[in-house]
């Protein structure tokens, strides 16, 4: 079991690593250039946290409820459309837009790694409550279309237009289904 000394330095490496993967990327710095932007060991990294997947996936684990608890929380309405794109916005503004890159990253790079596609299957699955019926079968294609959303957003496209976009797929869909 781990010491509370050992806890609260672990803690510490994981605010500090978020920061420095906000900056410069998740998958791109190896384990040593990221124990050098923190002015620390790598011995320390892998004595806390093993591999450099492990760390990501800690950081990772730390930011997924903040990002995505909109969406696993709305309650069902009848405007199911209107409620998708107010989970995508809200979720968009409320989160930082770091973090949120990090995430969109990551889950673009490695999207079929156990902790990610289990994150994307809770996410998917709760886009699956809120769809109507003959509507389910799409879930995983909004919340990839809501992926590529994000990606222009934090690109720094207009938020106004990628919603008018949603809004438009949303109904092509729902027609499509129909």
């Amino acid at each position: 079991m781990a010491r509370p000394k050992d806890f609260a330095r672990r803690e510490e490496i994981l605010k500090a690593t978020l920061k420095v993967f906000r900056k410069h990327g998740a998958w791109d710095l190896s384990l040593n250039e990221v124990a050098r932007q923190l002015h620390t060991t790598t011995r320390m990294l892998v004595h806390h946290f093993g591999t450099k997947e492990n760390l990501i996936n800690e950081c990772k684990r730390r930011l997924e409820p903040r990002l995505h608890k909109d969406l696993s929380s709305a309650p069902p309405l009848k405007n199911w459309k209107a409620l998708v794109c107010q989970a995508w916005h809200s979720s968009l503004q409320n989160s930082n837009k770091d973090d949120r890159r990090l995430s969109l990253i990551s889950t673009l790079q490695n999207p079929r790694k156990a902790p990610q596609a289990r994150e994307n299957e809770q996410i998917i699955d709760s886009l699956r409550e809120l769809l109507p019926s003959r509507m389910k079968k799409f879930a995983e294609d909004v919340f990839i279309y809501a992926l590529g959303l994000d990606l222009y957003v934090l690109g720094g496209g207009s938020l106004d237009r990628a919603l008018l976009n949603l809004k438009t797929y949303l109904k092509n869909l729902e027609n499509k289904a129909a």
